[in-house]
């Protein structure tokens, strides 16, 4: 008997495949989260919620253990009340990350998708340049 399905094992991943700018929204796209994790283990959290401005963290720490990546985070400009950041691996591409905190004794979350900011301005560039090569020319009567 032959089987097709394939158990598609994960790659192991390092603290350098994490080192560099991260951004992404809120599944509602309210919320726009901005990370930044550099070389020397720093770094830099910002989330902010439409036009209003942003809660801006310096990240004092960050390591990556297993699936999780752990930070250790200093208010810059900080949001109303103290929060939790998880961070969660998702392949090399994509980190999941989840706010949580509580303001007036209710509990609040904020979830949003950080893929690599170099990553989506790569697509976007791309996927651009096929539109305009494949533009129709305005018409002229």
């Amino acid at each position: 008997m032959v089987s097709c399905a394939s158990a598609e094992k994960r790659p192991v991943h390092t603290r350098d495949d994490f080192i560099g700018t991260w951004t992404g929204f809120s599944e509602d796209l309210s919320y726009t989260c901005r990370l930044e994790l550099l070389p020397d283990n720093t770094g830099l959290f910002a989330f902010k919620f439409l036009d209003k401005e942003a809660a801006i963290y310096s990240v004092e720490s960050w390591n990556l253990q297993r699936e999780r990546i752990l930070t250790h985070l200093k208010q810059i400009r900080p949001y109303a009340g103290p929060f939790q950041l998880a961070l969660e691996v998702r392949w090399f591409n994509r980190i999941d990350s989840a706010i949580s905190g509580e303001y007036n004794n209710s509990k609040w979350t904020i979830s949003a998708r950080l893929p690599r900011e170099s990553f989506m301005r790569d697509r976007i560039r791309a996927l651009e340049k096929d539109v305009d090569r494949n533009r129709q020319p305005a018409r002229t009567f």
